[in-house]
């Protein structure tokens, strides 16, 4: 661990470097995590004195002494006045997404944080098969498996973390491009997460497509096919409990006895 967090600050005319400035300032007394933030320093240096955050940047790596760093990996100045969609900002966003993405590879930074970006902006600025910064940091990385996982936490300190099976489609293209290799890939990610986190189980919750599929039998069938190949094909001794619909849940238990139990158990809330 290196104890360095990175931050690439997103496309500029959107909320990204204001969220990631005002995020560092919320969290800088927790613990002693260092900072770098990956973007203009101009912007940067104009946000941090409009908020009056009085965060006591420096700029990378003239000094160690302090936490809260800046680096600017594109080269061409960005315009005070800027409009949103600019080609100019989607380039220096995605200059700083693989600026973070290559410091983590190389062991600089422990993680990279992300702010969002103009997808549309980027495509127009050039990079025609992009699809999101998941997909982008996937393939820079080499990975061949890969999740998106969601994970917040309310007040009582109850945490949700969700991994989806599809991500960056359109609601109703999920029944088409869902299929039983992704609802396995997601589960088997969740449940690596789990003990990459550190937790003391990992015990799984899956969530059927369609809430009202007992009165329609098409949409049954769909829920059905995809769980059931997925499971048949799913290789980690986990406990999967699946919590919506209740029809999958008897379906499960009755027509396929043969699943390995440590592979999911069912559990009725």
């Amino acid at each position: 661990m290196t104890g360095w967090l990175g931050i690439s600050l997103g496309d500029a005319t959107g909320i990204g470097p204001e969220v990631a400035l005002k995020a560092v300032a919320a969290e800088a007394g927790a613990d002693d995590t260092k900072y770098l933030l990956i973007g203009d320093e101009k912007i940067l240096l104009r946000l941090n004195e409009k908020f009056s955050l009085n965060l006591p940047l420096q700029k990378f790596p003239e000094k160690n002494s302090g936490r809260f760093f800046y680096v600017n990996p594109f080269a061409e100045k960005i315009p005070a006045k800027i409009s949103a969609g600019s080609a100019v900002a989607a380039k220096a966003a995605m200059a700083c997404l693989h600026d973070g993405a290559e410091r983590c590879l190389r062991g600089e930074l422990d993680a990279l944080v992300t702010a969002p970006v103009n997808k549309e902006a980027i495509i127009r600025a050039g990079h025609k098969n992009f699809v999101g910064q998941t997909e982008f940091l996937s393939e820079l990385a080499g990975a061949k498996r890969t999740a998106m996982m969601l994970l917040g936490t309310d007040a009582a300190g109850r945490w949700l973390r969700v991994a989806l099976a599809t991500i960056h489609i359109s609601i109703k293209s999920v029944p088409k491009r869902l299929t039983a290799e992704k609802i396995s890939l997601a589960i088997d990610l969740a449940a690596q997460a789990c003990r990459d986190l550190q937790l003391p189980r990992a015990k799984i919750a899956v969530a059927g497509l369609n809430p009202h599929a007992p009165s329609c039998r098409r949409s049954r069938s769909v829920d059905m096919d995809n769980c059931r190949s997925g499971w048949k094909i799913l290789r980690t001794p986990i406990r999967i409990i699946v919590t919506q619909p209740t029809w999958l849940r008897y379906i499960l238990r009755t027509r396929f006895p043969r699943v390995p139990l440590q592979h999911w158990r069912m559990q009725q809330k």
